[in-house]
């Protein structure tokens, strides 16, 4: 949980959010949402994600597999912390935030954050060693 807390609170003092560095950018992650096909929403969130800076990236990866680990069961937990759609619902503000928001764009950034944390081995780059290294020490 304090981890949990000291992840919010940097991502609350980004001078700008880590998914959505341009307002072009909140659009065409919000047009992740609708999609039912997976593959297809897989694919664009991915798409979405290489496009951003460099350094938004490299966090996004060990983001994504921190919070993907803590929603899925392992042996020494067999029930998650928190579920994909709760981180969705509590890291969702912080990560897909645009400068002005509407109240449209409230439950909007909360599913794309669960897709991308329930598909989160599809979307990251992670080298083996690293996502080992979150997984050990997550």
């Amino acid at each position: 949980r304090q981890c949990v807390c000291l992840v919010k609170e940097f991502l609350t003092d980004l001078p700008q959010p880590l998914f959505c560095h341009q307002d072009s950018s909140f659009e065409d992650f919000l047009c992740v949402d609708p999609i039912d096909d997976v593959e297809c929403k897989v694919a664009h969130l991915k798409s979405l994600l290489f496009c951003l800076p460099a350094a938004h990236v490299t966090l996004v990866n060990f983001l994504l597999v921190w919070l993907h680990k803590l929603a899925t069961p392992s042996e020494d937990r067999p029930v998650p912390l928190m579920s994909a759609t709760q981180l969705g619902e509590v890291f969702g503000p912080l990560i897909v935030r645009p400068r002005h928001l509407t109240a449209e764009h409230l439950g909007v950034r909360a599913r794309v954050m669960t897709s991308a944390i329930a598909h989160a081995p599809e979307l990251t780059t992670l080298e083996d060693d690293d996502a080992a290294f979150i997984t050990r020490n997550g």
